[in-house]
């Protein structure tokens, strides 16, 4: 072989040398940056779960709070029951016990004024109505 198929040859082995250290280096290397980034992954992951674990025990605590809070309300302020009365075929209101027995204490309903409580599907005569405001 002559000197320039010699030259050749050692050129392509010391190419292939330097290849074959990179691969080398790669092998090591790569492993390792993988490890890390996945181990960084897990971390984020692991504070993300933190934060969703405080996240839904607040909101745990937020609805028996208002359940609590709505519960207190109702009991404390029942629901008043809306009338109606009818006038010469006309129906009157909403309106509260409170007001129809005003209207009645006015003069403006008597005792045979037709009262419906909301709810109810008879009219009934206003000399009732106390029952109807049970």
């Amino acid at each position: 072989m002559d000197n320039a198929a010699l030259a050749v040859g050692g050129i392509v082995y010391l190419i292939l040398m330097v290849l074959a250290a990179i691969v080398a280096v790669m092998w090591i290397i790569f492993p390792v940056i993988v490890v890390s980034k996945t181990n960084k992954m897990i971390k984020q992951q692991a504070e993300m779960l933190t934060c969703l674990t405080q996240l839904l025990h607040v909101s745990n605590k937020s609805e028996r709070h208002l359940e609590v809070t709505q519960k207190s309300v109702a009991q404390a302020a029942p629901q008043q029951a809306n009338f109606y009365y009818s006038v010469e075929g006309r129906q009157q209101g909403p309106l509260t016990a409170s007001d129809l027995k005003s209207l009645h204490s006015e003069g403006m309903v008597n005792d045979e004024t037709a009262v419906l409580r909301e709810g109810d599907s008879e009219w009934k005569q206003y000399r009732h109505f106390l029952a109807l405001n049970r």
